[in-house]
């Protein structure tokens, strides 16, 4: 019984892995971004600074004070992963009643959001975990990728959706 069980669940894991299904330890987080700060400003007292710094997060989930790596889907390119490191927060803690599932990001001064590939706070999720392997990878490869932006300004145009302007509309924007 024991050979069977072994072999159907080496057949298994390998069957899953074919289809790209890696077990990691981590989660699925929800991101929760800059709400100290945002608490600060409307009361008056923000000084512009975010509370956990450049390159920090806080999640409940790992160890503080460890480098974690974080993806978001969809992940479109290389540069589309975030190192940072875990760090405690008091004030955190005391304002926000955060799960597991939950964490606070900072976007004040870093590219956070495009790092992310466009992420936001209207519960976008991004995947956390602590594997060293992954976590080396990326330390060797962090800095070898860009960060993929749309800085592209557009022209204001003013229109009224009559017929002609919405077919002048499709034509130019397919």
């Amino acid at each position: 019984l024991y050979y069977d069980f072994r072999n159907d669940l080496i057949k298994s894991l390998i069957r899953e892995l074919k289809k790209g299904h890696v077990l990691v330890n981590g989660n699925y987080s929800t991101l929760l971004g800059n709400g100290y700060e945002m608490l600060q400003q409307s009361i008056g007292t923000f000084k512009g600074e975010s509370i956990i710094g450049k390159g920090n997060v806080h999640s409940k989930r790992f160890e503080y004070n460890k480098i974690i790596l974080g993806s978001r889907s969809p992940h479109v390119c290389a540069g589309n992963i975030l190192l940072v490191n875990n760090i405690a927060s008091e004030e955190i803690d005391k304002y926000f009643d955060l799960s597991n599932e939950i964490v606070y990001v900072n976007a004040i001064g870093e590219n956070i959001q495009q790092r992310l590939n466009g992420a936001d706070y209207d519960s976008d999720t991004l995947l956390l975990t602590d594997n060293q392997m992954f976590i080396g990878a990326a330390t060797k490869n962090y800095d070898k990728f860009k960060v993929p932006t749309c800085f592209i300004s557009a022209k204001k145009i003013k229109r009224f959706y009559t017929n002609v302007q919405k077919a002048d509309l499709d034509v130019k924007t397919s």
